[in-house]
């Protein structure tokens, strides 16, 4: 399965739940062919705070952090802010934090964490 069948099935966020999904997405983002980044980004943004606490959500999260703009980790930090004490307190979730400090490359992000 490719990203974009797995888009087109509606199945990327599916995948990015799933501890064998979420490795082969991370693979994906490894490669840091924008319209995988981008299509990946676009599927799971809306659920940036339970997979930041996933166990295996983080980690896709984390490389969302690292591969993807200025303005994707804009909108993941954005969307952790109602969460984010709670996220940093979590065992995974504190690995997502501790990017998004590391990678923090506007004012917006440095003023949302």
């Amino acid at each position: 399965r490719t990203v974009e069948e797995a888009a087109a099935q509606g199945a990327l966020l599916e995948l990015a739940h799933d501890q064998n999904g979420c490795r082969f997405l991370q693979d994906q983002l490894d490669l840091r062919t924008r319209s995988h980044v981008d299509t990946i980004f676009e599927a799971v943004k809306s659920d940036v705070i339970p997979l930041s606490t996933d166990p295996f959500g983080n980690y896709l999260i984390q490389k969302l952090l690292q591969y993807g703009t200025s303005e994707q980790r804009t909108q993941l930090v954005v969307g952790s802010v109602p969460e984010m004490v709670n996220v940093a307190l979590n065992v995974h979730g504190t690995r997502v934090v501790q990017k998004m400090v590391e990678v923090a490359d506007s004012a917006a992000q440095t003023a949302a964490i």
